[in-house]
């Protein structure tokens, strides 16, 4: 059943859960929060991604999980009001952050009002899952991409009773899991910001678990942090750097992009949850008060704007967004700019990641044969020589080389 059939049932008896969404179903568990009777559980499949299953013998029919649902009752969209590149004055902030650290000044700014922030961290375990801080200390957690699927557990439960308590949220999250936020809320809230990112897709935990296995058994250690967005060495770029614990010893491992099998095929849309690639939310109207993002191409667009260690898309959605933004103006170097520049490097604001043939494929060898089996086979770069040299000068360096050559 569609969006609009739903729709068109309203007020008929007509009796529906959330069964109805299939493989569009985004893993927002709204409707999990949204169940009075708790009937719902998420049960992950054997490509590793997590979806509802309903304990038929305790439903009441009641059709709230499906009314909560942002696949089945899209919420509202805004419109663009303002676009702007900017990235965040304070070094130790930006340095710790996948771009120009503007979602951690925002967060600041929340924080400093007796507010909640709430955003994906890694747990002990690695495992990527929504948490709530309201302790500047912890910020951390939240900074740097992850490009895997988070779990979101009870947050929308949790938000909810901060809400209704006066208390100032902050909520960061996919454009589904904002949406997802929204729908189970059901109303308004005027101390409740929500920030989305753009987003091409995400692979599942279990995958993620599988390449972390991998590394441990190449490297011979246990894997203890990994960091998708590291500029130690390449400044603002694809690089990854991650710490393997060894005898006693932390050993440290970077590279950029291609070189990490997994990394490599996340960005190539190897292996994105189904509903991905058919994402309603990509698209220019955005269910947020603020989207966020890397300015990526920047370098060519506003050359005399580029910053080395990273530059911020902003898409100011909403006057609540345009309010926490002006609360931090003076934190934050803004320079104008418009949807139509920023969406050239970022098409995910356009539409969603087209699905390669080669997705079922690698899931379905995945579960016969392995992580490893996979990585050799699908998901190395066809120039990995090359990248290695690559690999081996910064980025800044590399951008003078292209330059030079150019001029020749």
């Amino acid at each position: 059943m569609t969006f609009c059939a739903l729709s068109s049932a309203k007020g008929m008896d007509i009796k529906m859960n959330i069964s109805i969404v299939g493989d569009k179903c985004v893993g927002c568990h709204a409707c999990e929060q949204a169940c009075p009777v708790a009937c719902i559980e998420f049960k992950e499949n054997p490509e590793g991604f997590c979806y509802p299953v309903i304990k038929k013998d305790n439903c009441i029919d009641c059709n709230k999980c499906a009314n909560s649902c942002p696949v089945l009752n899209k919420p509202k969209v805004n419109k663009i009001k303002q676009v702007y590149a900017g990235w965040v004055l304070k070094q130790d902030i930006i340095k710790k952050s996948s771009s120009g650290g503007v979602f951690a000044s925002l967060a600041q700014s929340v924080l400093s009002e007796n507010g909640k922030v709430y955003g994906c961290a890694y747990d002990d375990e690695l495992k990527p899952r929504h948490i709530g801080i309201d302790d500047n200390n912890e910020l951390f957690k939240l900074q740097g991409s992850k490009y895997v699927e988070s779990d979101i557990g009870n947050t929308y439960g949790k938000i909810e009773k901060q809400l209704k308590k006066g208390e100032k949220v902050l909520f960061s999250g996919t454009p589904c899991q904002c949406a997802g936020l929204r729908r189970y809320l059901g109303k308004e809230y005027d101390n409740l910001i929500v920030v989305d990112i753009i987003c091409h897709g995400v692979p599942s935990r279990k995958l993620f678990k599988s390449y972390i296995s991998y590394l441990e058994t190449k490297k011979r250690g246990r894997l203890v942090s990994f960091d998708f967005r590291n500029k130690d060495k390449h400044g603002w770029s694809l690089t990854y750097k991650y710490k393997i614990e060894k005898r006693k010893r932390i050993k440290e491992y970077q590279g950029i992009a291609s070189l990490s099998s997994y990394y490599y095929g996340f960005l190539a849309g190897f292996m994105y949850r189904q509903c991905c690639y058919q994402c309603p939310f990509a698209n220019p109207d955005r269910i947020s008060d603020i989207t966020l993002g890397d300015y990526w191409g920047i370098e060519k667009i506003d050359p005399n704007n580029n910053n080395y260690q990273g530059v911020s898309a902003i898409i100011v959605n909403t006057e609540t967004g345009k309010r926490l933004l002006e609360k931090v103006s003076g934190e934050v170097q803004l320079v104008e700019s418009t949807f139509e520049k920023v969406s050239i490097q970022n098409s995910n604001l356009l539409h969603p990641t087209s699905k390669n043939q080669l997705r079922e494929v690698i899931y379905s060898e995945y579960q016969k044969y392995g992580y490893e089996y996979i990585a050799k086979k699908y998901l190395r770069t066809p120039h990995y020589c090359l990248e290695l040299v690559k690999s081996a000068i910064p980025n800044n360096k590399r951008q003078k080389i292209k330059k030079i050559i150019k001029r020749k």
